[in-house]
């Protein structure tokens, strides 16, 4: 129902990600609502604190309106960086995945994927800086 709803009047070029994009606020709303501090609390704000390193704040960041050059920006990013990174990376702060379930999905130790978060996060901090995006 929320996609019949949210078709805007003109067809999205890329239906599945119209969809996907959708998928993934609900899912985000609602896990925010089943881990909410009086539930438990969640990962959500630990992923948000772990990327406020690299990321630009939206209120400091000079020329963040821009947000379709943001996106090519982390497209990139994520392009190049190696399969198994990548994957980590976006089983991380995309779907939200604790250290430990992406060592189980990875076949990977916590060690390395911990590691391999914080080089990414590395990476991608310098390619924002290359491009004049600073924290």
């Amino acid at each position: 129902m929320k996609a019949w709803n949210s078709i805007p009047p003109v067809r999205p070029l890329v239906f599945s990600a119209f969809l996907s994009k959708i998928i993934r606020n609900l899912s985000l709303d609602r896990y925010a609502y089943s881990h909410a501090e009086k539930r438990g609390s969640g990962e959500i704000p630990l992923l948000l604190d772990e990327l406020s390193e690299c990321i630009p704040d939206e209120k400091n960041a000079a020329g963040y309106e821009d947000k379709e050059e943001l996106k090519s920006i982390l497209n990139a990013f994520l392009g190049s960086l190696a399969t198994d990174a990548r994957n980590i990376f976006i089983r991380r702060y995309w779907f939200g995945d604790s250290v430990q379930e992406i060592s189980a999905y990875s076949g990977f130790g916590a060690s390395k994927i911990k590691m391999s978060l914080m080089r990414s996060r590395k990476e991608l901090k310098a390619a924002l800086e290359k491009e004049g995006y600073t924290v």
